[in-house]
Formats: structure tokens, sequence, C-alpha cells
């Protein structure tokens, strides 16, 4: 079999020779693999995983813009015990016909062969007391869940949120299989915050930024279009939203830099620090800068726990001169002045005007007495 051999450099895809002959591959071997192990197992006997997407985790993942609409039942309740349960599950393997290779991950294309890997996953299971139904309420305030079977490659770690004994808790669940199955995106949420209002909040919206002068917005991220170039030597408004995470009320940090275009020199930098509300995910930061004319990025951080700084947002903007202070107005002369404006390409222009008539008036002077 021919091996075909695509390269292209810096970015991005590399395809591999195939395996044509993949080997025996051990089942129960497999079975005791846990990730990050499992692919380099099967990749040296020429498998590789079939993608899926109908694990309960991706089922969950995929309907992550309409979770509210997806879920069964959406409750709030204390987590009264916790114990493991053994969840069987199973994924297919093919054999690897080639390789995309990416900058940040491998793709493996897979072909027949097939083979039916069965494997056990050990999922916690929670005792839950509900407090408040705020969808499709049940006959019963004890519920029984458990979390979701995740893609096999990280089966032996799987991807929480893990809670434990009295936590307060706003589960979404989906009825899957005869199990009652919370999402990913349930969240610990404080006794004393309204849990229907915080359901009705955008906890994964994007931190957004406004900028405005003068009571103009200039730049809105939730729009789109070119930034108006601001004023010179007028202050600047800065309107940031950062998305906190959690609902306890936690407090942040936020920095700016503006720099210089394109040295990237710093022209001012300050860090702010947000008092967050107990039970929302959003916090808004204002802060404002004169700028002179010119072209400048902004750069904003959000400080971390252990005291480091994480970018989150870039922007570029134009700063130009302001034409009022710049251009001399005819309000601010007075009338003896107007009257001597010269024009800088014709100094001579009104000297020669008055010659040339003169001059025609001798010349018609001359030819009548003639």
């Amino acid at each position: 079999m021919k091996t075909l051999y695509l390269i292209i450099i810096f970015g991005a895809v590399v395809i591999l020779p195939a395996f044509s002959s993949p080997s025996m591959l051990n089942s129960s071997k497999v079975q005791e693999i846990l990730s990050p192990d499992l692919i380099p197992y099967l990749v040296d006997h020429g498998y590789a995983i079939v993608p899926s997407n109908t694990t309960e985790w991706f089922l969950w993942h995929n309907h992550f813009n309409d979770i509210s609409n997806y879920s069964d039942i959406i409750f709030t309740g204390d987590v009264m015990s916790k114990n493991v349960i053994n969840v069987p599950s199973s994924y297919t393997v093919g054999n690897i016909t080639s390789t995309l290779s990416y900058m940040e991950y491998t793709q493996y294309i897979t072909g027949p062969p097939f083979k039916k890997i069965n494997y056990t996953l050990n999922l916690d299971q929670y005792a839950i007391h509900v407090d408040e139904f705020l969808k499709n309420p049940q006959d019963s305030n004890n519920m029984t869940i458990r979390e979701p079977v995740i893609d096999p490659t990280w089966h032996s770690d799987p991807l929480g949120p893990k809670f434990n004994v009295g936590d307060h808790v706003l589960f979404y669940i989906k009825n899957l299989d005869g199990s009652n199955v919370y999402s990913q995106n349930s969240f610990i949420i404080p006794n004393d915050c309204n849990a229907t209002n915080v359901l009705g909040q955008n906890r994964y919206s994007n931190d957004d930024l406004m900028i405005t002068q003068n009571g103009i917005v200039h730049l809105d991220s939730h729009k789109s279009g070119n930034t108006p170039p601001f004023t010179a030597n007028t202050p600047i408004q800065f309107v940031y939203g950062a998305r906190v995470d959690t609902l306890s009320g936690k407090d942040l940090v936020i920095k700016y830099d503006i720099l210089d275009d394109p040295s990237y020199r710093i022209i001012s930098s300050n860090e702010i620090n947000v008092n967050s509300k107990k039970c929302e995910w959003m916090e808004p930061a204002k802060w404002e800068s004169s700028l002179k004319s010119g072209k400048y990025y902004s750069n904003i951080y959000i400080k971390n726990d252990d005291g480091t700084f994480r970018q989150t947002y870039s922007v570029g903007f134009s700063v130009i001169p302001n034409a009022t202070n710049t251009l001399l107005s005819s309000s601010e002369l007075n009338q003896g002045e107007i009257s001597t404006l010269r024009s800088p390409e014709f100094p001579f222009a009104v000297p020669v005007m008055l010659i040339g008539i003169v001059s025609a008036i001798a010349f018609y002077r001359v030819k009548f007495r003639k």
C-alpha cells in the first residue's frame, strides 16, 4: 500500500503513514488502561478511538446553548450523601488509515476492521434533598442522581464538577437510559441567592467591553464594525464586564495597560479592585483615560488566585487631534486680520491685478486720442 506524505509548514496539516496491518489488540488489556496512556497504546497497535458525540457528557455539551430546554428537571438542593458506583460503557476503535497533525492535537482517521471495547466507569452518585424545583416538579423531594458518562479517553478522571456532602447545588437533570444524569454545567449556589434570578442570568456570557466618549459609544464588543476614532485630550470612558464564574461575591482585581502602537510602549497601567455582588455572574469595572493623538492598544487582565494575571481582552483604537483646538476659527479674528489674509501661493496677486487695470486704462486712452 502506497503511503501519502503531505506536509504544510506552520500549519497545520501533516498526513503521516497509514497503518495497513494493525497488530492484535488485547481487549482485556485495553480495559485496564486508563488515560492518558490509552491513546498511545491504541496507536502503537494501529488503532484509534472512533469519535462519538453520543456519550452522556457530549449530549449535554451539544446542548450547551439550550441547556434549560434540554433538561428534563432543574432544581436546587443539598447533597445529603455521596458514593461511587460502577457504570458499564463501551466505545469503538478502528484501524488507523491516516493521521492529521495540528499544532494543538493529532487527529486519527479510522477504517475497518472495527472493534467494540467494553469497560467500566467509576462515577459519583449523589442523594439530594430538593428545596426548590425550577422545572418539572417531582412528587418527591429526594432525588438520586449521578455524573455523566464521558469520552473513554477521560474515563480515569471524568470532567466534573465534583460535589461534596453539604453543598447546595443547582442541578440540570436529564433521564438517560433510566438514570438521572446531571449536567457538567451544574453549579454550587449560595442558599440566600434567588435561584430563579440566577437561572435567568447568562453564566457563560463572554467578557464584554464598551468604550465611550462624550456620551457616544465608539466600541461595543457585542456589536461588529469599525471603531470610530476618539478625540485627543478628552476623557475616554472604559466599562469592562468581567465573568466572575462564582456566585459567592468573590472580589476581583482587573488590570489594564494602554500601549502605544506600534512601539508597544506602555503609556499607562493600573489595577482596579472590583467589589463583586453576591449571586451575580458578571461584574463591571470602570476607568477613564485622556490620550494625545496616535494609535493605541488596550490590554485587560484578571488576577488569578496565585497572584498572576491572565489576559482576557485586547483592543486597538486611534485618537485624532481635536479639530476645534487645531483650526483657527474666523470668530477669533478681528476685522483687520480678516482683511489682510493672503494666499501663500500668490503673495503678489493684488499688486499685479492693479498694474493690469492701470495698464489697460492707459492703453485705451492712447488709442482714443488717435
